[in-house]
């Protein structure tokens, strides 16, 4: 205790400080890092993108090769309906969207935030094409299956009892579509998750 002059004044000396050493935690309850959460999602994407391509491409490739001809008197093809040729279009155009954005993400990954704006827009843009264009081909068929045979040289049956080889590889097309739909579906949804978390 110090005194000064004749009053006494005790001065208070601050209590020193004694280190203290925080020990590591560890992960004990065995939560996945966020950093591979992410590379999770991302790796995930690039799949999903490669799927969207390989069903697109087997959709309108099946509906491009789709032809029958009975009895030498008419060849029916996918081409004899703008419904089809809209499918087999849309089909085409989600296979380049899909390579463009795959390569996109691939190359440049997160260096440039604008393509993490614009890649599910692109998303969006595909999903609409496969959707509409699923749509336009399964009324057709489902028309081909309802009705008499809509050409004037076979009227006994419908038209995919006549040309059932050409009506199985529109409906496995579709089929394809479909994948390629439920595959844009889930990249929408990865989208989502990434911008909730960001």
């Amino acid at each position: 205790m110090a005194y000064y002059g004749d009053q006494q004044r005790p001065v208070v000396q601050p209590p020193p400080v004694i280190p203290v050493s925080v020990p590591h935690q560890t992960n004990t309850n065995n939560v996945v890092p966020e950093s591979k959460v992410f590379m999770a999602i991302q790796i995930g994407e690039y799949m999903a993108r490669g799927l969207s391509v390989i069903f697109a491409l087997i959709a309108s490739s099946v509906m491009g090769s789709a032809r029958q001809t009975i009895d030498v008197i008419y060849t029916v093809k996918f081409s004899n309906f703008s419904g089809l040729e809209y499918f087999v279009a849309a089909n085409a155009i989600v296979i380049f969207l899909s390579i463009s954005s795959l390569t996109l993400s691939i190359l440049f990954k997160s260096k440039y935030l604008v393509l993490k704006s614009v890649i599910p827009v692109v998303d969006l843009i595909a999903l609409s094409l496969l959707l509409t264009a699923n749509g336009a081909a399964s009324a057709l068929i489902a028309q081909f299956d309802d009705v008499d045979d809509i050409f004037s040289n076979f009227t006994a049956t419908t038209a995919c009892k006549t040309y059932n080889h050409f009506c199985s590889k529109l409906k496995a097309s579709i089929v394809f579509s479909f994948f390629a739909v439920f595959v844009y579906l889930l990249l929408v949804g990865l989208s989502l998750v990434y911008k909730k978390n960001k």
